[in-house]
């Protein structure tokens, strides 16, 4: 995931939320930023995604499906599934569909914002653990070659 100006796609058939979710996030500095109607027509279309925000009920196909199937393509994508409250409590193991986080459509943008940066920390957290192993590896094998 690129730590700076991710690109997100934005995948809901209900036209309004999915405008919404799309000019909320451009607003709040996300420059790359692209929303589709359908999971059909998005697969067309993207190209190494960093984040979706997928939604539960498509028309075309169940999210939970898409989202499988968006992650075998893109493993690195992190992938967000959106819906109401009621539909988010029947989903049970959402890591066995490469579905990294639950969102609740609500009016309150804000919420998107928060869980963006927190997948964007978790991967940044990610990142620099590797590389201190690395380094600490490094450091190791330089002491044994040394005695």
């Amino acid at each position: 995931m690129r730590l700076v100006n991710p690109k997100i796609y934005v995948i809901d058939d209900d036209q309004l939320y999915m405008q919404m979710l799309t000019k909320s996030l451009t607003n709040n500095s996300y420059n790359r930023v692209v929303g589709f109607n359908s999971v059909t027509e998005s697969f067309s279309k993207i190209d190494s995604p960093d984040i979706i925000f997928l939604d539960y009920h498509l028309r075309d196909l169940n999210g939970l499906s898409a989202a499988k199937i968006l992650k075998q393509s893109w493993k690195k994508t992190k992938i967000v599934l959106i819906s109401n409250e009621f539909s988010l409590n029947k989903i049970r193991n959402p890591k066995k569909y490469g579905i990294d986080l639950l969102c609740a459509k609500s009016s309150d943008f804000d919420q998107f914002m928060t869980q963006i940066k927190q997948l964007q920390f978790k991967h940044i957290v990610s990142v620099f653990l590797k590389s201190t192993l690395i380094s600490l590896s490094l450091i190791a094998l330089y002491f044994l070659a040394t005695l």
